[in-house]
This record gives structure tokens, sequence and C-alpha cells, in this order.
């Protein structure tokens, strides 16, 4: 060791060789570490000196030795001893040097034993998973808007629903929750004019109307005319305008099925765009100062007015889960070309396609409900857009990626009618009234005769939404376990979950006689009968808002069920989903939950009876916050500049619809063969013979009868188990895109793993997630142990790599916007493997 010196010297310098060096004056000395740096021996006063280069460019090490000594070491750029070099000193005693090392491994090894030891022993201590129950004992009263101070009122609000109310003339058209909406809107509404634009159903005596006019719009390529009835009237300062539209494809729908179905299919497609461009004329026509748009159903409508006729818009989301979405198939570009699919759909809806892929597209499939959350973004920066109830509006926006960059979601909690005594007559009345209702109750319903029984009720539509299926799961184990309950369930079965519990339930009348009524029709139970039950199922797994709790709890019948959404807004006994996507843990939740409830002392339990019955949710409050809505609705309403988006306002030719669809034209530079003008002949003329052009799905029947035979099949082997509906449903529809899928390598990939419930396609996806950091590794390993001319410090390999990352980010999401997202995934993950098995084999000199 020469100096040792704290700051960096560049200058030329001269170091007094250490005693002992019999080295000659010129002798000349080489850099092990880097031979191209160089020392020689100079003699100065009778004292030899080391005299080094000047100008390092930064601080450095060196090992010197003679020049004649030295050889380089292969394959490496630096120089080592060569053997006739003489003998090195012998080294220092290491013995406590590896001693030393050794304890240190030993404490390496310990502590990662302990830690694995210690994540093996909280593992095993929660192998079960624990279910989480929330005991509300009181209701939560909607609050009213946060913002003080004068607001923007609208005079004048458009509203358009599918389902509607008419008193005046004794028509009421419901599926759900939206009708009781639309019931409290013409009751409530904030005063000033309300217009309703309805379609007018074929099985409906709507009495004598006056005609208002005729509209003339193009589905699919073809001209359409609507007729447009109107009446009016006026109740608590609202005058309330029906603009009821008269056309084949409004007329063909009932009251028990108001809405079309499925998306895929052209009857329905047609059905939505003839609805959607007459709402947007009537909108063009009337000028309202908002538009009060109810889900994805009419939320196409603002496409199609013109800038400068565009009004305000509030979205109101009453069941996000249903957006207006074909499911089946990608609109998204493929390969940088517009599939299509894509082009079909812009002559079905009247609309180009770059309103399509902008407004309709989310995650590469046709979306309604889309359109309306970007159109407020666009023109109102994102405020407008409200959900039935403040925990709704926040799970939709947290869960939700279609709702991301909103500022938020406004609550707008329904209203309803308070009980009739709000409470004040006690729980002792309380008592008397359920002990009075239960024995009328259970004459109605056919049960026995007792007192003593807690009756557990659902009424409601009979679908997936409202957890019927897990429902009629659970029957049997609870009506075994608990011989005081008696179970009422009544309503009509909408959906494939719905049929699939009539068919569970239906075996079970004779087992259980006179504890078990089951209806599966609409079923319309007075409410002083309803002030019968013990307890009300919730078990919903997706609830806007939930009135069928509002309405139990008010007569004073706590619920049981989910926690998500709306509910747990009353007074009850609610399960937290722990793991939405397992039905088994959903299943042991709510079972654990109904036991809870069940068990629940007498007192705990009237008093949570007692609690639902001073529960309000005033009307004074919604208007409220309806208010504030259209006031920031029109106060940030900007209309902007963009073009529109509508392909054809009359009836186009032939030649205009062929070149619509077609994914080419003639010119100079690009001819045509005669095939690709057939083709295109050809896709005019299936618009023409109303050829489907999307994959179908399953149909509800099919569904129903594939799940009714399992079930048989089951029984036959003997099997007590019953599956739950949706995995019924997922393997039918895996079974279907078996039988249609015509590669051979997805066939392969979408059958079962090893005989598991697991398919070769997730193995090969985590072969590939393991592989992936393995790769990187190697290859991480072989860039430092690789011979290279360049010595780079670790700041620039830093800069490399993340600069690396940077523009393969930027080259993914420009190949995500056409290249399908299976092959693309794909091609990176083949990428990954063979750049990580490839890459260590090359030779070095590669």
């Amino acid at each position: 060791v020469l100096q040792f010196q704290d700051v960096l010297d560049t200058s030329a310098s001269l170091y007094a060789l250490p005693e002992g060096l019999d080295f000659d004056e010129g002798q000349a000395l080489v850099d092990l570490l880097n031979p191209a740096r160089m020392a020689m021996v100079v003699s100065k006063d009778n004292v030899k000196r080391l005299l080094l280069p000047a100008e390092m460019p930064e601080a450095h090490a060196a090992i010197f030795a003679p020049n004649g000594d030295l050889v380089a070491d292969e394959p490496g750029f630096w120089m080592v001893c060569s053997d006739g070099a003489g003998s090195l000193p012998p080294l220092q005693d290491m013995a406590a040097v590896c001693e030393t090392g050794a304890g240190r491994l030993i404490l390496t090894w310990g502590g990662f034993s302990f830690a694995l030891l210690v994540m093996l022993v909280v593992f095993i201590s929660n192998w079960r998973s624990s279910i989480y129950l929330s005991v509300v004992k009181e209701a939560t009263q909607p609050s009213g808007p946060a913002r003080p101070g004068p607001r923007k009122e609208a005079q004048h609000v458009l509203t358009a629903a599918i389902e509607h109310t008419i008193p005046d003339r004794g028509v009421k058209v419901s599926a759900g929750g939206l009708g009781k909406v639309l019931d409290q809107m013409l009751k409530e509404h904030p005063k000033g004019t309300l217009s309703l634009v309805h379609p007018k159903f074929g099985d409906v005596d709507y009495g004598d109307l006056e005609k208002y006019k005729e509209l003339q719009v193009v589905v699919d390529g073809k001209p359409q005319t609507v007729v447009v009835y109107t009446l009016s009237s006026a109740f608590n300062g609202v005058q309330r305008n029906w603009y009821l539209l008269s056309h084949e494809f409004f007329q063909e729908r009932s009251k028990r099925a108001p809405y079309p179905s499925p998306m895929t299919t052209l009857r329905t497609l047609r059905y939505f765009s003839l609805w959607n461009q007459t709402v947007a004329a009537l909108l063009q026509d009337l000028q309202p100062d908002v538009y009060h748009c109810m889900d994805y159903h009419a939320a196409l409508a603002p496409l199609y007015v013109p800038k400068e006729c565009r009004v305000p818009v509030i979205l109101v989301l009453h069941n996000a889960d249903y957006m207006g979405i074909v499911e089946t198939d990608f609109i998204n570009n493929r390969f940088w070309q517009t599939v299509p699919a894509l082009r079909r759909l812009g002559v079905v809806f009247n609309l180009q396609k770059s309103a399509i892929r902008k407004y309709a597209t989310f995650e590469g499939r046709f979306n309604m409900l889309k359109a309306g959350v970007a159109y407020v973004k666009e023109v109102q920066a994102g405020h407008g857009v409200c959900a039935v109830s403040a925990n709704y509006g926040v799970e939709l926006k947290r869960e939700r990626a279609l709702f991301n960059g909103l500022p938020c979601i406004m609550a707008l909690d329904n209203a309803t009618d308070p009980a009739e005594d709000q409470g004040e007559a006690g729980i002792d009345a309380l008592k008397k009234q359920r002990f009075e209702a239960k024995a009328a109750l259970q004459a109605h319903c056919g049960l026995d005769q007792n007192l003593d029984a807690k009756i557990l009720i659902f009424i409601g539509r009979w679908v997936k939404q409202k957890g019927v299926d897990h429902i009629a799961m659970i029957t049997p184990s609870l009506l075994r376990s608990h011989p005081e309950v008696q179970i009422v369930l009544a309503g009509p079965p909408d959906d494939a979950c719905g049929l699939y519990a009539e068919e569970l339930l239906a075996p079970l009348g004779p087992r259980f006689p006179g504890r078990l009524f089951v209806c599966t029709e609409f079923f319309a139970l007075p409410a002083e009968l309803r002030r019968g039950a013990h307890l009300c199922f919730a078990p919903s797994c997706s609830e806007p808002f939930g009135y069928v709790d509002v309405e139990f709890g008010l007569l004073g019948v706590p619920s049981v069920g989910c926690a998500i959404g709306g509910l747990g807004k009353m007074p009850g006994v609610y399960f937290r989903q722990q793991n939405a996507d397992s039905s088994r843990m959903l299943l042991d939740a709510f079972l654990c939950s109904v036991d809870y409830a069940l068990d629940m002392p007498d007192a705990d339990y009237w008093e949570m009876a007692h609690a639902a019955t001073k529960a309000t949710f005033p009307f004074d409050t919604w208007r409220e916050n309806l208010t504030e809505a259209y006031s920031q609705a029109i106060t940030h309403f900007k209309p902007g500049k963009t073009e529109e988006f509508t392909l054809w306002h009359t009836s186009p030719a032939a030649d205009k619809i062929r070149s619509e669809i077609s994914h080419r034209t003639k010119s100079r530079f690009r001819r045509m063969s005669a095939a690709s003008r057939m083709a295109q002949q050809m896709q005019v003329l299936d618009i023409k013979d109303d050829t489907e052009f999307l994959t179908q799905t399953v149909t509800e029947r099919r569904v129903h009868d594939i799940m009714r035979d399992v079930m048989a099949q089951d029984m036959q082997r003997g099997k007590s188990k019953v599956k739950d509906a949706e995995t019924l449903q997922r393997n039918i529809c895996l079974a279907q895109q078996r039988m249609t899928e015509r590669n051979h390598v997805t066939q392969w990939l979408m059958k079962p793993f090893a005989r598991t419930k697991y398919l070769r396609i997730h193995a090969v996806i985590a072969l590939c997630y393991i592989i992936s950091p393995c790769g990187d590794t190697t290859l991480k390993a072989i860039a430092e142990s690789e011979d290279s001319s360049v010595s780079l410090t670790d700041d620039v390999w830093h800069e490399i790599f993340y600069g690396g990352v940077a523009v393969g980010s930027l080259l993914w999401l420009g190949l995500s916007r056409a290249v399908p997202p299976n092959l693309l995934m794909a091609s990176s993950q083949l990428a990954t493997v063979l750049f990580s098995v490839l890459v260590p084999s090359l030779s070095h000199g590669f």
C-alpha cells in the first residue's frame, strides 16, 4: 500500500517504493486490473520511486507487477502472474476466519429455518377460513348533499325506461326495483316538467291516446317508422308527459318479459338500436334541461343527438351488473384491421365505427353502458353518474374498471314510506302483531299451525343475483337442523339459476310436509301476512339498493344475508364475502349467518326487530340528492366539438351499405378479386336475410334442461352432494366452447389436466409464470459473468434496464391495441421461455 488519500489527485504522482523491492531504474510495471495502465521505476536523490500515470478519470484500485512476469487470463480481460514469477509470501492463518464464516452460515440457515417454521405454523393454524358476521342493530338513514348553497334547477327533465307506470290508466309494467323507482319519480320528483318515454307493449291496454308524431330512423340499413303517442297529467306540482312508442319490435314484448334477450341475437340488437334512436329523436325534439338516463338501456341515445342539440345527462345505476354486453365476441381491432363484427354493429346501430370503438367498446367487447359513462366524462368532466345507494356507489368505484376516472359516483338512495307507527307502539305490540300474522301466514301458505315456529321467507325474482340457488341448497339442512323452522319461498324463475333452484326444491315438499311452501309464480302477499315472518332471506351476490329488506324491516322482520352493496342498512345479521368466486365459502357463510340469527336471544332479536320499524328513507332527502345531481350535470356541461356519429338519416342505398361493411375498397393501387367483391355482396344479402353474425350463447331453456339431466344422473349414481348452479353453468359454457372450437391446439388446452378440475391451459400459464423469473435470473447471471470489453457502472446498467422496460411497455401497449390478447400473451411467454433456454447455450463469443 503506497498511500491513502481523501481527495482524488489527477496529477502524476511519485511514490517511494517499499523496502525490499529491488527494481532497476526504468523497470516497467503493468496494472493487473487494467493492462492499458502502466507505471515506471525512476531514481531521484538515490531513492527509487514509482511514477504513476496522470489524469485518472475516477477513483480506482490498481495492482502493479513487472511487465515480464505477467500473462493474460483468458477469457478475462485482466492479467495474472506467470508461473515463473516466483513464489508469493505465505497467507496468514485463515482458521479463525473460516470458523467465523461457518458460524455466520449456521446463523443464516437457522434464521431461514425459523422463518419457514413460523410460516408453516401460521398456515396450519389458519387452514380453515373464518366467517365474519355483522350484526346490525340500527338502521342507516341516507344523507343529503354535502354541498351547500344555491343550485341550478332543471325545469324540464326527460327520462326513458322500458319499465313504466301510468297511474291514470292503471298501467304497470315492472320487473324489479326500477319499476318502483319510476313510481317514486311520478309522485315525488322535483317540481317542473317530467317527460317519460316508454315502449308500447302489445298485451297492455293503454286506453285512448293522442298521436304526437311519427319518427323515421334507420336500423340495420332499413328505414323504420315509429309512431309516438302522448298523454299528460299533473300531480304534486309536476307536469307529467308520457310519450309511448309504437312499433313491431315493441309490440311483440309482454309485461311479464319486458326486456329482450339475449344480446347476441340480431333481433335484440335491432330492438335497442330502434329504442335508442327514438329516444334521441325525442331528446332533439323536446330539448329538456337534463336527460335522466336509467342504466344501459338508453345510454346510446346521446350519441345520435347533433352537437348543437346536446343536453346534460345524469346516469343512474340501478343495477350495473347489467351493461348491455355482447360477451361472446371481441370487436376490437385484430392485427390493425377492423373486425367484421364491429362493422356489422355499426350498421345495426346506425353509428360510425369510430363511435362504437370509442364509446361502446370496453375490454374488447360491445358495451352499451360504456357509452353513457364515456359521454358524461367527455361533456361533463365525469360529474353526473349516480348509484341508488351510497355503499353501492363506493363499491362500483372501487371494483369496476368501467368507472375509473370518475371524480365520484353520487349517492341517490331510494326513498320509501315509513312504518305506520314508526315503532312507537313498542315491542309488546310488535309481538302481538307477529302472533296474529304468523297464524294467518301459515294458513295462507298451507303450513302447520305452530305458534312457536320461526318462518323464514323470500319473495322476489328467482335469479342468480338474488342468491336464490344458495337458498335452495341450504333449505334441506335448515329444515333438518332446526325443527322449529318453516320456510316460504315464492317468485318467478327468471334465469337458469332460478330454474335450477326450482328443480332443487321440487322433491323437498313431500320430505318436509307442512314446513315448506314453494310457489314459482308471481305471488302477491299482503303486508299484514308478511309480519308473520321471523327472518327475511337476502343472500344476494350483488344488490344495488335492496327494497325487500326495507319492506320487511318496516314490518318488524329483520334480514339475514350478505353485506354487499345496498344491503346492511336495515337491522339483521349479515355475512361478509371473503371469496366471491367460491360458492362453497358463500354457502358456509350464509348458513352460519342463518344459524346465528336463529339462535339469538329473544331480547336481542326483538330489539333488532323493533329498531327496524323505526327506519326512515325520506323522500325529501332523495329529492335533494336528485336536485344536486341535476345541478352538477348542468354546471359542468360543455357540449364539446365532437362530430356527429350517425351514419345515415335516410334509408341508404345498397352500395353505401356494402361500402360500410367491406374491409377494403378498390382503388388504383389496390385491386379486388372477383371472389372478394362477391363476398361483400353476400354480406349485404345477409343483412337482408336477417342472418345472425355473432356467436350465440346457450339458451336459458337449454341450460335448464342440462342442469335437470345432471341432477337426474347424480341421483341415479347415489350422489348426495349437490353442485351449485354457478359451477354447472361454468361447465356448460366450457363444454359449448369446446364443441364450437375448431383449432386443435385450443381444443387440447381446454381439456382437464391430469384428471383434475384444472385445465391444461392453466398448467401452461402456471409453468410460464414459474419459468419467467427463473429465466430472468439466468440471464442476469450470464450478463454478470460474460466477458466484455466495455466496463459499465451499476448506474448505467440500471438506466439501460429501465429504459428497455419503458420501451417494452410502449411496444406492449401498441401491440395490445391490435393483436388479440391471447396471442400476445402466448407470444410473450414463449419468447421468455426461448430466451431463458437458448441464451445459456450460446457460445461466449456469440
